[in-house]
């Protein structure tokens, strides 16, 4: 996410600062990410599998209330699945020369949708299941987690 690392850095910076250069407590390390088996990626790194970008959101900038996705996608046209905006949404667009289809797949958060910092906040819980052929061509399954139960 985009407050993960930073959080933590800024908490140890401005409670015990002498802390700050060890190795231990950068939240790459913090993670186990090799005894876990999954990689760390830095903020604003984008990842591409097939034909699907995964960004977290921030990268393109704005905050959109309305039309996540869209917005999204009309600022870089690509494949792309994000999360930072915590919400479920999808938006697909055809090139009327070209049939290329393209989309924008917004997630929701498995995290509390009534924040301390945004007890109004409009976010939903949910995750996506991501399937690939051997051609790169993909699926995006956006699952919506509603009163506990997955739709």
């Amino acid at each position: 996410g985009n407050h993960d690392g930073t959080r933590l850095q800024s908490y140890i910076y401005r409670v015990a600062p002498d802390l700050a250069d060890i190795k231990a407590l950068k939240l790459e390390n913090l993670l186990e990410k090799e005894k876990c088996g999954f990689d760390y990626v830095p903020d604003m790194r984008l990842i591409k599998i097939g034909k699907l970008l995964f960004a977290h959101g921030h990268e393109f900038g704005g905050n959109p209330n309305v039309n996540i996705a869209r917005s999204i996608f009309n600022k870089i046209q690509q494949n792309v699945l994000i999360g930072h905006f915590h919400r479920q949404e999808e938006y697909v667009d055809v090139n009327p020369v070209t049939r290329e289809t393209k989309a924008c797949y917004s997630i929701a958060c498995l995290s509390n949708t009534q924040p301390d910092y945004r007890p109004y906040s409009k976010y939903q819980q949910g995750f996506a299941v991501v399937n690939f052929d051997d051609k790169g061509n993909f699926q995006v399954n956006n699952k919506l987690i509603l009163n506990g139960e997955i739709l």
